[in-house]
């Protein structure tokens, strides 16, 4: 009895294995030498088609493996023969209950997301709040790009639900998304690179941020993301960044000149480190006055590896420093009754130490402090901040790869200039109790 021939289906099969497929659809099967035959050939083309596919990756749907990339993220599609796209992010809930010396509440309602030291309100009677929320989960798409010659083409945009102030509390809890970081990054050599877009800025070191729960942390880090030109070479580091004028009488969009920014990165043994110098011109326009004040600043920051724990240090000093520090902790600089500008001298400086319990359990202590040195005669407001300090200590367990349940304690101290001694209270203080859950992807 004959059978039927056995073909091979033809979109399987390269062109240049076209004859062999012919050949095997033509075989009959009658006897056993013949079956033998085509199972040897079936299994010949079979071979052959997997090295075909091994060898033209771009021709699979499989999702193509994780180039080597500073935008990070999980997930990996390959767009074309050159880009590849990815995606990623976390989902965090957050339950804060804060009490307050001072005050019904934070000075501003994202002082009840996160910790903003100016918001910490000083004199009337204390109260507590409790908040629950899930506007930190963040996502980011991301792609690299091998542009042959001229290097390699990273792109980041990344979104959050922070400070947008839309939604409310009886139903919906809506909230916007909102850019964090949109950039795109040339390398166009080994270790050069030039940046252009919003991204963290350069005078911040992130390595140094302490492992807490709180979305911002010590009073004294430098914490800032902005619009930025930024060319890497190796351990150096210029940028032109967006210049912006936080004063004692208002904001202010009237400069000309750009922040400029220079940071060397270093590393000896187990410690790395960066130094880096911010030059700044302070400009406001108002009621026929025209002002500007230059100012300097320099940051320290390093992260010591000690074992599986860390030791981690920023110092930050200089002036202009206010909008720079601490999510605008203090001003950039003062206006006297007269209208005479002055940059405020500022220092801030914190440690933070991390130790490993066991390889999923962790916590981390950090302690913090700033100051500003406000001039006493310029008729200055005595609700000037003259100082905060602050400490954070947690426990965070990990049961699993990218996930994190943990509980935080935050104090924190204000303290007012008082010029005049006439305030009553010119001191307050938060106490935060703060659980998250947050999953990584």
């Amino acid at each position: 009895m004959k059978t039927k021939p056995r073909t091979v289906p033809f979109a399987l099969v390269p062109l240049s294995l076209l004859p062999l497929a012919l050949a095997v659809t033509q075989v009959q099967a009658g006897d056993d030498q013949l079956q033998e035959r085509i199972l040897k050939l079936e299994q010949e083309l079979q071979a052959l088609k997997s090295a075909y596919q091994q060898s033209e990756p771009a021709r699979s749907n499989a999702p193509a493996a994780k180039p080597t990339s500073p935008t990070g993220g999980t997930g990996g599609l390959m767009l074309n023969n050159a880009t590849t796209f990815k995606y990623g992010g976390f989902v965090k809930f957050d339950a804060i209950t804060s009490d307050y010396s001072d005050g019904e509440g934070a000075t501003s309602p994202l002082g009840e997301d996160f910790f903003i030291p100016s918001t910490i309100p000083v004199g009337g009677s204390g109260d507590r709040r409790t908040d629950f929320s899930a506007k930190e989960s963040r996502f980011f798409f991301t792609t690299v790009t091998d542009a042959g010659d001229a290097g390699t083409i990273d792109t980041r945009v990344e979104l959050d639900f922070q400070v947008s102030g839309q939604g409310d509390e009886r139903v919906s809890n809506s909230e916007s998304s909102r850019i964090r970081h949109a950039y795109v990054n040339w390398a166009y050599a080994p270790g050069k690179s030039l940046l252009a877009g919003q991204s963290w800025s350069t005078f911040f070191n992130v390595a140094a941020l302490p492992d807490l729960l709180d979305f911002i942390g010590p009073v004294a880090t430098i914490f800032e993301r902005q619009a930025q030109v930024r060319w890497t070479s190796g351990p150096l580091q210029l940028a032109v960044e967006n210049p912006y004028s936080s004063l004692s009488n208002g904001d202010f969009d009237d400069g000309d000149v750009p922040d400029i920014v220079a940071r060397y990165n270093g590393s000896t043994g187990d410690f790395s480190w960066s130094a880096a110098a911010l030059l700044r011109e302070l400009t406001y326009e108002s009621d026929g006055l025209d002002e500007s004040e230059r100012a300097l600043a320099v940051s320290l920051a390093g992260k010591w590896q000690l074992g599986s724990d860390d030791l981690r240090l920023m110092l930050n000093t200089g002036k202009g420093l206010g909008r720079y520090l601490g999510v605008n902790a203090f001003k950039d600089g003062v206006v006297g009754s007269d209208g005479s500008l002055e940059a405020l001298d500022v220092t801030g400086a914190l440690v933070a130490y991390r130790h490993f319990w066991t390889p999923k359990l962790r916590s981390s202590l950090s302690l913090s402090m700033a100051t500003a040195d406000n001039p006493d005669d310029l008729g200055l407001s005595d609700n000037l901040p003259k100082a905060y300090r602050s400490l954070h200590a947690n426990l965070i367990y990990s049961p699993a790869s990218g996930l994190d349940i943990g509980i935080e304690y935050l104090h924190a101290e204000k303290e007012l200039e008082n010029f005049s001694g006439t305030l009553a209270d010119d001191k307050g203080s938060l106490d935060r109790v703060q659980a998250s859950v947050k999953y990584g992807f």
